[in-house]
């Protein structure tokens, strides 16, 4: 997969609490480890499978429950407007 995508700048993060949480269009969410790190990567840089290899890299998790889980938040972020597809080949 070599899609790439970028956060909506209208979108932030704050640490609130002890928690991470994004902010934006009258919408918020708390973003867990894994959910926090897949977010700084959605930055038109890094493709999926990039992002899949450093989540893998940081976290002792099977390869395939963390494709699953950036496919997952990815999907979740495009459905609220919080990230766009910039390229998709």
């Amino acid at each position: 997969m070599c899609n790439l995508y970028e956060q909506n700048i209208a979108f932030r993060t704050r640490r609130l609490a002890g928690k991470d949480i994004l902010i934006g269009e009258n919408k918020c969410y708390e973003l867990n480890e894994v959910a926090f790190e897949i977010w700084k990567y959605l930055d038109n840089e890094h493709t999926i499978d990039e992002i899949i290899e450093f989540i893998s890299g940081e976290f002792s998790e099977d390869v395939n429950i963390i494709k699953q889980d950036v496919i997952t938040f990815t999907n979740s972020m495009l459905d609220s407007n919080a990230i766009r597809k910039v390229k998709d080949e």
